[in-house]
């Protein structure tokens, strides 16, 4: 599914954003400057779109892309210049800027940007010269400026030991090949077809052992080969077509076709002289053949930039697997924590409500023991002595029991005699007596009564004489109080 219309400015506030990638969609419009106000983004990528208009002249400068890494609005309809702030960006490493209109010229200030590997300003309308300051970045590894209007004279190649894809093609180009091209030690494809370069061709660049590509068709270069062409191993297309190269002995040079895996382009048709009477017709087809090889000179390159951009692609659809895998195992694992979180809370709580259960239980069974512990205590029996002297002292203080100390005192009395007891025991213990003595009292009322009604009975039978009645019932313990409260209650308890 493609995404279609403008890029909304409202994405300048994802303040958290790192990689923003909207390419291969149908997006119009300007690109939002607002995206140039994300402080910690790494990675902008809107090629294959169909933006226009220009990019911000400070796309670098005042919002502070400190941690752009890569840039990449290829195959766009963006026009204008390149912004010289760029070189704001100190950390870019990749520059994407192909297949657009922009036009002017190529900023010097690029040459800043120490830590760029790839800077690739292909099939624009860019004019001038190439700044000698690109030409001195030890980091970069792929230039690309074909199909430009860039004129003027080749820089001297500085100390670039990473390049490996060097790509002028389709310029305006003029001058000598720069000698020091032998420092690009690691340099594998290199491409200036159709410019206007002269001169020889420097023997050193037959020395680029990881050369596999040159393609320098279409120039004015001549003289003679060097012999240092055998050197090159690992050439798989070597494309030298429409120049003026000689052989040593100044005849033009005839390549022998050769059933081979390599491509090998030499022809130099204006300079063929033939004595033959079909020499129109041998320049025809050799213009013809140059066409071809032009035709699959260019057809090959393309083909390597789409399996380039293929590969690229492949990688990229890697790393977002990747980042998608990674994604997956992160919340995978954050899922489980919080399942595992959730699993120790419940945990926690059953064992909390176990604790409360076991307190309450142990609380319920300490107090039952507790109470029994205090009932066996209160109603054990006592020593008739203990109750003997319970009985004088509570006798004594009878008028007392009103004080609310009254039994505390009892009970320091009661230790003074050698019996050791609480008030609460004592007080229990006079209330146990108290309750069994009225319970006695009204049992033996109940027996005085019928023993009153035998003696009136006893009475009538005597005619009123009084010697019927015992004296013994009289003098019966539970008649008088005293008797009652000492004898009897000892007798009893």
């Amino acid at each position: 599914m493609e995404v279609s219309g403008s890029i909304a400015p409202e994405i300048g506030n994802l303040d958290s954003l790192i990689t923003l990638d909207l390419s291969g969609n149908q997006l119009d419009g300007s690109v939002a400057p607002s995206i140039f106000n994300l402080t910690v983004i790494e990675s902008i990528h809107l090629y294959d779109n169909s933006l226009s208009g220009s990019l911000p002249r400070d796309i670098c400068r005042h919002n502070g892309l400190q941690k752009l890494k890569v840039l990449d609005l290829s195959r766009n309809e963006l026009k204008g210049d390149i912004p010289s702030s760029l070189d704001q960006c100190p950390q870019l490493q990749t520059i994407r800027l192909r297949d657009n209109n922009f036009s002017g010229h190529v900023p010097k200030e690029i040459g800043n940007i120490t830590q760029l590997k790839e800077l690739d300003l292909s099939i624009n309308s860019l004019t001038g010269v190439i700044p000698e300051k690109i030409f001195h970045l030890d980091n970069l590894q792929k230039l690309g400026m074909s199909t430009n209007e860039l004129s003027g004279f080749l820089p001297a190649f500085g100390n670039m030991k990473a390049l490996e894809d060097l790509t002028l093609r389709g310029n305006d180009l003029t001058g000598f090949i720069p000698q020091e091209i032998h420092n690009l030690h690691q340099l594998s494809s290199l491409s200036m077809s159709s410019n206007n370069l002269s001169g020889p061709l420097p023997p050193s660049i037959f020395n680029i052992s990881s050369l596999e590509y040159i393609s320098l068709g279409n120039n004015k270069l001549s003289g003679a080969l060097p012999s240092e062409i055998g050197n090159m191993k690992a050439i798989k297309a070597l494309f030298l077509y429409n120049n003026s190269f000689v052989a040593d002995d100044k005849t033009p040079i005839t390549p022998t076709p050769k059933a081979s895996d390599t491509s090998l382009s030499l022809s130099n048709y204006p300079d063929a002289n033939t004595s033959s009477s079909d020499d129109s017709d041998d320049m025809k087809k050799s213009r013809w053949k140059v066409k071809i090889r032009d035709f699959i000179d260019a057809q090959l390159k393309k083909l390597m930039e789409k399996q380039e951009a293929w590969m690229e692609k492949m990688m990229r659809t890697i790393e977002e697997k990747e980042r998608e895998r990674e994604r997956e195992r992160a919340m995978r694992e954050e899922e489980w924590r919080k399942h595992d979180a959730a699993r120790i809370e419940r945990e926690h709580r059953f064992w909390a409500s176990e604790r409360a259960w076991i307190e309450a239980r142990d609380a319920a069974l300490m107090n039952a023991l507790h109470k029994l512990t205090r009932k066996e205590s209160h109603n054990e029996d006592w020593p008739e002595c203990e109750i003997n002297k319970l009985i004088q002292l509570t006798t004594a203080m009878e008028g007392k029991f009103d004080e609310e100390m009254v039994w505390e005192e009892i009970a320091v009395k009661m230790g003074c005699f050698g019996h050791e007891r609480s008030a609460a025991a004592c007080k229990e213990k006079w209330e146990s007596i108290h309750n069994y003595v009225s319970k006695k009292r009204k049992y033996n009322n109940s027996n005085n009564y019928q023993s009153h009604i035998y003696c009136e009975q006893g009475l009538n039978n005597d005619h009123g004489s009084s010697s019927g009645i015992s004296e013994s019932c009289f003098r019966s313990p539970i008649l008088t109080r005293q008797a009652t409260i000492h004898e009897f209650l000892c007798y009893c308890l």
